[in-house]
């Protein structure tokens, strides 16, 4: 072996071996939090980040209002303002909770979310109380017939306190005031609740977690969102004033959002990555090899035989290979054969059916709307910036296709020209 062939090979070598440190250098990846911080800055599990940014999409910036410390609630008039408190306990001095019950009887929203509360209303005590579920998993039904399924997640952690809901306590009418029921457990837990009396009405909702980081992932965080920052109760004043641009006063411990730079990283790990030391997460297969001695030189022994190998031994000893035929494109023979197949049979309107699942589909992923969506018509119209009429009319066109016997070819070519300008339309 010529010298000039050794430098080649060690040169080549060195250069595998500076790459691999290079991208597979060792990196530490902080380990999930569990602890239930209900922060708006945090990306944990039981942080509210997500929560944060549907309240920035649903809401216009300037009209959030983050409170530090108590929210200064506007004077007169409140419709058109909202007072929303999140977080593990609620616990205000009486006279502002008199202030919030006096803003709602002036037309202002008041939605608190909180496991722990205390709340004396005239003379009457509300609290909440512990009531246990022994599932993992559980379904909240509202009294509107929906359902929400929530996935308690607590990777690592086993008791059962951990598997504890809260409830608004007690479920029972008083003298002065009356709770209505809105979300429950099993119909034994109450959830969501109103609390009427007058003219004003505080909705208290006693299970934060629905908010959180990991329940719009594990759940159906995002429906239950937008069933509940959309729930208004029917209200005693005088409905007909002139409605103002919503304004958003936003209470939660924290009480102000954290600088980016101080932004937490998250892996959302599982039962099975699990592993005792330092709470660091599982190291890549790479990082293993690197951090034992007898595994290191193993591998670089191995890398290094490869690549002589591949220098040595590399030179082809049999006959070329012939080249194979070029694939042909079996799709397009695919749907020539399922076009021949709807022309044979000569309806038209079967293929109505198909159209009208693909719409729904593109209107299912674009906006997160479900056919079976209360008020499904004028949310698509709301989101896609589409008059409800000309959405209204597409549906009953595909409804009218698919029921027509005499659906003829040419009105199927343009039913679908109108699908494709709606698509177009949606923003």
């Amino acid at each position: 072996m010529s010298r000039k062939t050794v430098i080649i090979i060690l040169t080549i070598t060195l250069i595998i071996i500076g790459l691999v440190f290079t991208i597979f250098k060792p990196k530490k990846i902080n380990s999930a939090k569990w602890a239930k911080t209900y922060s708006l800055s945090s990306d944990q599990p039981y942080g509210l980040s997500v929560f944060k940014e549907l309240l920035n999409h649903q809401y216009s910036p300037e009209a959030i209002k983050i409170c530090d410390g108590l929210c200064e609630l506007p004077e007169g008039d409140a419709h058109g303002y909202s007072y929303l408190y999140i977080g593990d306990n609620f616990f205000r001095p009486q006279n502002y909770l008199n202030k919030l019950i006096d803003f709602s009887k002036r037309g202002g929203r008041v939605l608190i979310v909180s496991e722990l509360m205390y709340l004396n209303i005239d003379t009457v005590t509300i609290d909440t109380e512990y009531k246990y579920v022994n599932s993992d998993g559980v379904t909240l039904q509202s009294s509107d017939g929906l359902d929400f399924s929530y996935k308690h997640v607590m990777f690592g952690l086993d008791s059962t306190s951990d598997k504890s809901f809260y409830s608004i306590a007690p479920l029972n009418s008083f003298p002065t005031i009356a709770i209505d029921t809105i979300i429950s457990i099993q119909d034994t837990m109450s959830i969501f609740n109103i609390v009427n009396m007058d003219s004003a009405q505080l909705l208290l909702h006693t299970l934060p977690d629905m908010f959180a980081n990991v329940t719009m992932k594990y759940g159906d965080g995002l429906r239950h969102y937008n069933y509940v920052m959309n729930y208004k109760p029917q209200s005693t004043y005088d409905n007909s004033m002139k409605e103002k641009s919503e304004t958003l006063l936003l209470d939660t411990e924290d009480n102000k959002f954290k600088a980016s730079t101080d932004k937490e990283s998250i892996l959302l790990d599982t039962e099975d990555n699990i592993i005792s030391g330092n709470g660091e997460s599982a190291f890549n297969p790479i990082q293993i090899i690197f951090t034992n001695p007898a595994f290191k030189w193993a591998y670089l022994l191995i890398l290094i035989g490869s690549v002589s190998y591949i220098y040595f031994k590399g030179k082809r000893r049999q006959q070329a290979i012939p080249t194979l035929a070029t694939n042909e494109n079996t799709s397009l023979e695919f749907v020539d054969t399922l076009s021949d197949l709807f022309r044979s049979q000569n309806t038209p309107s079967r293929l109505v059916e198909h159209m009208e699942e693909n719409v729904e589909q593109f209107i299912n992923r674009k906006y997160f709307i479900n056919i079976n969506s209360v008020d499904y018509i004028k949310r698509i119209s709301q989101k896609s910036k589409i008059d409800e009429v000309e959405i209204s009319t597409l549906f009953k066109r595909i409804k009218a296709a698919k029921n027509n016997v005499r659906f003829r070819e040419e009105q199927l070519i343009n039913l679908n020209q109108t699908i494709e300008e709606f698509y177009k339309k949606c923003q």
